[in-house]
């Protein structure tokens, strides 16, 4: 469904507690995204609206009405396609017409729910007939085509060279076709995953929605090694979207009639392992860092969050439902043996509760400085300032060949001229080797 292209220049940064932030709210139950300049397109129930990414308090303006559940969009060229899953057809719409009207482009009676596009071929989902279709674009009068029948449930598609990926919902699994084959073979790359709809791809890091009800959580699997990493993000009340647009994710959070936004790009995953018991409920079992969950770090799996409150990490019910247990130790370290170590604490209302496991190679002082250091706005037209420094340091920013482009001296609060830089992403590396990355308008 949505596509990046891979950087070339090869950088891992460490974020923990980014926050999830309301980008725009009171909308239609939310369903489709799509970046299109600096506005952000939004698929809502029976209408299509846009609002100003560079605008801080964004205001919906309606670009054409008349769609009915809007799942998927794709651009090509001005014409903006869109699947329409209850109104049961593909539709485009020009958008650089001052007043934009929907064409029909072709009837699907199966609910199409994602769209991928290879030369003029359109690739179509089709939930209910468990299948991928294409129709040629240049055809004026196009008729679906099968490229591949017994997918189960396809909620959405991605594709990524001659690899289309698949998202099916009723087989909790992601699958693939090559396709350039006259025959295309399914092939499972994940099974045993939470996999509903959303795709968005950032070099070899495949982003999915998973848990279609409430909470909806983002994970990711790693093309290369499929790797599934949990966790990426959670407690959304029906994500049925996302999109990459620099280092910013934004989710469609339909339910909650909003779209959210967090900076994505995070530590390789932490895992720890915890051992003990709530009273009759288990918690034993590995968690993974999450992003963010209700704006805090916290470590999540299946059936449990531990959260840090602002004071002490608390152990709740993944429902958000009150607090079972928590650790009297005020830090803000996780735990993870190269950070800090979970001590025994008492359970409400018995038990004991501890933890071990691994994390990354970060000491502790790197990991608490990275976690304070902020870079904004991004995207930025004229300046970046950074704040979160405890003392002066050298930078350097590259661009995304790996090319030095411009370095200097800067203290905390202090803004870096960025209005000479084309157009594009690029990244601020510290002398203490952390490095943000930052799109430039």
């Amino acid at each position: 469904m949505k596509y990046l292209h891979a950087l070339l220049f090869l950088v891992v940064t460490n974020v923990i507690n980014a926050q999830i932030t309301d980008v725009v709210t009171n909308l239609n139950y939310p369903t489709a995204l799509i970046v299109i300049g600096n506005e952000l397109y939004i698929g809502e129930n029976f209408e299509i609206t846009k609002i100003d990414l560079t605008s801080n308090n964004p205001t919906p303006v309606t670009v054409v009405n008349g769609v009915i559940t809007p799942t998927d969009f794709l651009l090509h060229g001005n014409n903006l396609y869109i699947a329409e899953g209850d109104n049961t057809r593909i539709s485009k719409l020009d958008i650089t017409a001052i007043t934009p009207s929907l064409t029909t482009v072709v009837q699907v009676s199966n609910f199409p729910t994602g769209l991928a596009l290879n030369g003029n071929d359109l690739y179509i989902a089709e939930l209910f007939g468990n299948r991928i279709s294409k129709i040629d674009i240049t055809d004026p009068s196009p008729q679906l085509n099968e490229v591949v029948a017994g997918v189960n449930g396809p909620r959405g598609i991605l594709l990524e060279g001659n690899e289309l990926y698949i998202a099916e919902d009723y087989s909790n699994k992601i699958s693939k076709i090559d396709i350039t084959s006259t025959s295309p073979t399914i092939t499972t790359i994940a099974s045993g995953v939470d996999v509903t709809r959303g795709f968005a791809i950032d070099g070899e890091d495949l982003y999915f929605i998973g848990t279609g009800g409430n909470p909806s959580s983002i994970s990711k699997i790693n093309t290369i090694n499929s790797n599934i990493t949990t966790g990426v993000a959670s407690r959304f009340n029906f994500a049925a979207d996302l999109y990459i647009y620099g280092d910013e994710m934004y989710i469609a959070n339909s339910y909650n009639h909003k779209i959210s936004k967090f900076i994505y790009t995070n530590l390789d995953p932490q895992i720890i392992s915890i051992t003990g018991s709530c009273g009759p409920t288990l918690i034993d079992g590995d968690y993974t860092l999450s992003v963010d969950v209700n704006g805090r770090p916290s470590f999540v799996n299946s059936n449990f969050i531990i959260q840090w409150s602002g004071s002490r990490w608390e152990h709740i019910a993944q429902n958000g439902a009150g607090i079972s247990m928590f650790n009297n130790l005020d830090t803000y370290l996780p735990p993870a043996s190269s950070l800090s170590e979970w001590t025994p604490v008492n359970c409400n209302p018995t038990g004991t509760f501890s933890g071990s496991g691994t994390s990354t190679s970060l000491s502790t002082e790197e990991f608490e400085l990275n976690s304070e250091i902020k870079l904004s706005p991004n995207p930025t037209f004229e300046f970046i300032q950074i704040s979160g420094l405890t003392e002066k340091q050298n930078y350097r920013i590259y661009n995304i060949i790996g090319s030095e482009i411009k370095n200097g001296i800067i203290s905390n609060q202090e803004k870096i001229d960025v209005r000479n830089l084309q157009k594009g992403l690029y990244f601020l590396k510290f002398e203490n080797e952390i490095t943000l990355k930052f799109m430039k308008e």
